[in-house]
């Protein structure tokens, strides 16, 4: 599908809006870490291709047109707007964190 906006925030994470009506959001931190990706251990190797979050879209005929991380505030809250052909959603993935540790 063709990709049609991307955004990323100060706590690395990409998102990326497509023309089938989806959203995708990939963990990037690790590339904020200033090292070589092969100086790192696997784990960290293995987050950007294991953690993303997908947002699907189940009506037809809908484009995802853009995407905007909300400017960050000190309380580090991940606040996404996302804008489609019908309209627009604000999404909080501030509770990542906690994914993150199951």
């Amino acid at each position: 599908s063709r990709i049609n906006d991307l955004s990323w925030n100060d706590a690395g994470l990409l998102a990326v809006a497509f023309a089938d009506g989806n959203v995708t959001i990939v963990d990037l931190a690790y590339l904020q870490s200033g090292r070589a990706v092969n100086e790192m251990n696997y784990n960290w190797q293995r987050q950007g291709i294991t953690c993303f979050t997908e947002i699907r879209n189940n009506k037809k005929d809908v484009s995802m047109i853009s995407v905007q991380w909300m400017p960050s505030t000190d309380n580090g809250r991940n606040i996404l707007a996302l804008g489609s052909t019908i309209g627009f959603e604000i999404i909080d993935l501030s509770a990542r964190n906690v994914l993150q540790s199951l």
